[in-house]
């Protein structure tokens, strides 16, 4: 076999075992045919992907742009070099990258091998819109956001995901007429069954937003009378039998506890907004929960079309079901901007530790934050709260300190935490989609760096003007703080004593997505005041209970259920 041959089959082989998950096989079979031909442009394309995925980005790019000297305006090249830039945060150089894909998208070149098994040019393109499209909505440049979409709808006519990521931008923009109108494009499309009722059901979601920022919240807004303490909403958005069950078995039993209800409610006056269904609202008003909680909070429903939901389920298998989430909530922060009250993003399937919001009540008022931001852990709901209820019978309510909350958490944690913070299976650290942490084509991925706003005061609400249905856990924190100078309004609860709460998740629950970049630089400036980067991993690895200690880890070897290397790099100074 001649030594061009023989490259060929080590590519071949390589770009097979990438698509397998064996990194490292596909590392010694690109590492020799490169050492047989050190300008094989099929070995450095694969190579560079490796590498990217491996998040060597430095590495990465010198054989990427190695590759497109050697044969300049591949879209697979140009694409890989724009998102490399992009990861370094250097968003300028990464569009001129991202315009030259598409451009040289339009007449490719004969297709490469890992274009053939990996990625298509035309499927480069597809996707290069979509993260100009998502890149330029991030930055709020929703003008040149508006001018990709164009082209992009212009150039590939029959291409789902492109309406698909113009919803999602326009969605960022707080523009729902927009995001509507592809929904309504991506629709006629037809692309599949599935696609179609998604769609559908998101542009009632849509529309039904539309309607009750202009009528219903005004509306309720005017029923709002003002006590003799400042308003604070708890939002509740949830839906479905079991769901609404476990809001009034588990959640509102741990808020009726003396440290939190109660006490809170001696310095606010306490309204429940809760966005629901009909059907929902009805289950709520017959529990009794009015009369329940009478002289300590009071109830605005706002419903919601059941046909925009699964009515057996909220957690039910829909690509948007953390959309109707948000731009639920979204309805509560509405309504709590209109009567000028702070508001608690409430979570109806967690277990609040006893005194958590008498803590917050001292953050809000003593300490005059404009923001508090908490971590929970995520316990699987049918032996968690089994063994709760088995503790605590009847309607009394579940007063839990902090500490027993989560030793009986660490009992019952939910597989996607337990088992999955980088599994021992994903030794090579290519890409696990099922599992917390992993290394994907964008680097570190992860789906826990997440702070939930269990409080914003009203005077910072109201800096929210331009309403952006973007993550609740993710993105929102950014958009209320988005300058270094204001990072001292904010506390963030890195203990779990001070605010404890764990959230409910069915035990075959997965998630779907691959998540998002875990970019440590990105997330240690933003986090800059008051809590190191590694603080965020370390809450989740130091539990005293959980995980016995962190950094080393006291956990005996046999027993961890993560990769240490993900320690390491959390460590790193």
């Amino acid at each position: 076999m001649n030594s061009s041959a023989k490259v060929q089959k080590l590519v071949t082989s390589a770009a097979v075992l990438i698509e397998n998950g064996q990194a490292e096989l596909a590392r010694k079979q690109l590492e020799l045919a490169l050492n047989i031909a050190p300008d094989a442009l099929e070995a450095l394309l694969i190579m560079g992907l490796l590498e990217s995925r491996l998040g060597q980005i430095e590495e990465s790019e010198d054989l990427f742009n190695k590759a497109n000297k050697i044969d300049p305006n591949r879209p697979f090249t140009l694409a890989n070099l724009g998102r490399l830039a992009f990861r370094r945060g250097d968003y300028i150089e990464a569009m001129e990258w991202f315009d030259q894909t598409v451009q040289s998208a339009k007449t490719p070149p004969p297709p490469s091998i890992i274009e053939q098994t990996i990625e298509p040019s035309e499927l480069t393109s597809i996707r290069t819109y979509g993260i100009m499209i998502q890149n330029l909505a991030d930055r709020e440049l929703f003008e040149e956001m508006a001018e990709v979409i164009e082209q992009a709808t212009e150039i590939h006519k029959a291409a789902p995901q492109i309406h698909t990521q113009a919803f999602s931008g326009w969605l960022n923009a707080g523009n729902t007429k927009m995001a509507a109108d592809h929904l309504a494009k991506l629709i006629r499309l037809k692309p599949s069954l599935e696609i179609v009722n998604e769609a559908q059901r998101h542009l009632a979601l849509c529309k039904w937003m539309d309607k009750s920022l202009e009528e219903t919240v005004p509306a309720a807004a005017r029923r709002f009378t003002a006590g003799d303490n400042p308003p604070l909403v708890i939002a509740i958005a949830a839906w479905g039998e079991s769901y609404i069950a476990d809001f009034l078995n588990l959640y509102l039993r741990s808020m009726e506890a003396p440290g939190n209800l109660p006490a809170i409610s001696q310095s606010f006056d306490i309204i429940f907004a809760v966005v629901t269904t009909k059907e929902g609202q009805a289950q709520l008003k017959n529990s009794g929960i009015e009369e329940r909680l009478a002289g300590t909070a009071h109830f605005e429903y706002f419903a919601m079309p059941s046909s925009m939901v699964r009515r057996s389920n909220h957690l039910d298998s829909t690509r948007f079901i953390y959309r109707t989430y948000i731009q639920a909530n979204h309805i509560a922060i509405a309504y709590a901007q209109a009567i000028g009250a702070a508001i608690n993003l409430g979570v109806p399937d967690a277990i609040v530790a006893d005194g958590a919001f008498a803590n917050l009540a001292h953050w809000a008022l003593e300490e005059k934050k404009q923001a508090v931001f908490a971590q929970g852990l995520v316990v699987s709901e049918e032996t968690f709260s089994q063994s709760l209820l088995a503790d605590n019978n009847g309607s009394r309510p579940i007063a839990i300190q902090a500490r027993d909350l989560m030793a009986r958490s660490a009992k019952h944690l939910h597989h996607l935490v337990k088992n999955r913070i980088v599994s021992p299976s994903n030794k090579d650290f290519s890409e696990v989609k099922s599992a917390i942490f992993w290394w994907g084509e964008d680097g570190l991925m992860g789906h826990l760096i997440h702070w939930h706003p269990v409080y914003i005061s009203a005077e910072r609400l109201k800096k929210y003007k331009d309403f952006r249905y973007v993550s609740i856990d993710a993105i929102l924190p950014q958009l209320l703080f988005p300058k270094p100078d204001e990072w001292n309004k904010l506390h963030l609860v890195t203990q779990s004593d001070d605010f404890g709460f764990v959230t409910l998740g069915p035990a075959n629950k997965s998630i779907p997505s691959t998540g998002k970049p875990f970019d440590v630089n990105a997330i240690a400036q933003y986090y800059h005041h008051g809590i190191d980067v590694r603080e965020i991993g370390r809450w989740m690895f130091s539990h005293k209970v959980t995980y016995g200690g962190f950094c080393p880890s006291s956990i005996p070897d046999q027993e961890k259920n993560y990769d240490p290397r993900i320690i390491d790099y959390i460590c790193r100074k």
